[in-house]
């Protein structure tokens, strides 16, 4: 599928699958119906069924804040639009969703805080809104992306400041909290991540210092480093970029999967790339990292590193 913003609309094309042979499934449709204001940052997940759901922020009434629609896997709408969050200004957000239908949408709240809310299949909410990074990370966290696992539980990751760290937060299929944050990086933006067999996680960024490159790492399910990160990218990177990673459904095995990450970037015009992870990676030298990797070793408002 691919997401388009056109004026003040949310557009939406779908193509049909395989990625290597993809083709258009009818024409574009408007997702929003909204008939003023802004509507921006949409995201998409569907099921392997086809089913999906398109989430987007809006600037259109009060409270202004994050919407989202359900489609059938034939495109056609289930129900209609509805609020996700329940107070405060909120915006980017970032939806995934099980096989069963049920997804949960994470966005940044105002303070800049991280929220996510879980849904089910039919569209009702099963939690209401709640906080993903906790009181000590105080106020400046931004860019979520959230990832189902292979239980059905799912990870929420995002980008921390002042000095931008990369960290991400396990719930179980319940929701509830699973150990505390994970610590992935220092001097990295942007953020992405995906899930690998046995609960498993891949989590993809942008490193800013020493230099601008895409970096990733491979994490088992109770965050433990698997080699350690390595680089992405092979040449450097000239401007800002927003790396996306997915895992390879072609050929899953039970201890690993690759994934492939795509190093986009925020304009156009900008070089782009993409390379796929093997599923058994070298370790490599984390850039950026501290010396210290214990819950104790860290303040308390930085997440754990278990690896």
């Amino acid at each position: 599928m691919r997401r388009t913003l056109a004026g003040a609309s949310v557009l939406l094309t779908s193509l049909a699958v395989p990625a290597a042979a993809q083709t258009l499934v009818g024409s574009e449709f408007r997702v929003d119906n909204a008939t003023s204001g802004g509507q921006y940052q949409p995201a998409v997940a569907a099921n392997a069924s086809g089913a999906f759901v398109v989430t987007w922020w809006t600037q259109t009434g009060i409270p202004q804040g994050v919407l989202a629609q359900r489609y059938s896997a034939a495109g056609s709408p289930l129900g209609g639009e509805f609020m996700v969050n329940e107070s405060g200004f909120s915006y980017a957000p970032a939806v995934a969703m099980k096989t069963s239908g049920d997804f949960v949408v994470t966005w940044i709240g105002s303070p800049p805080q991280i929220y996510a809310r879980r849904f089910g299949v039919s569209g009702a909410p099963l939690t209401g809104q709640f906080r993903v990074d906790t009181a000590d990370f105080g106020n400046n966290s931004k860019y979520p992306r959230v990832a189902y696992d292979t239980s059905g539980g799912f990870a929420v990751a995002w980008e921390q400041y002042p000095e931008p760290f990369a960290t991400y937060q396990r719930f179980s299929a319940a929701g509830s909290p699973t150990g505390l944050p994970i610590f992935v990086a220092d001097f990295a933006k942007f953020p992405d991540i995906a899930a690998l067999p046995n609960g498993a996680f891949v989590v993809a960024w942008y490193q800013t210092s020493p230099a601008a490159q895409v970096w990733a790492e491979r994490f088992d399910s109770t965050g433990n480093s698997l080699g350690g990160a390595f680089r992405v990218d092979s040449s450097g990177l000239s401007a800002e970029a927003r790396p996306r990673v997915a895992p390879d459904r072609r050929g899953a095995r039970s201890a690993a999967i690759s994934g492939w990450i795509s190093t986009g970037t925020t304009a156009p015009s900008r070089r782009s790339g993409s390379r796929r992870i093997p599923s058994e990676t070298s370790s490599s030298r984390g850039v950026g990292r501290r010396g210290a990797t214990s819950r104790s070793a860290r303040g308390s408002s930085r997440p754990a590193r278990c690896g």
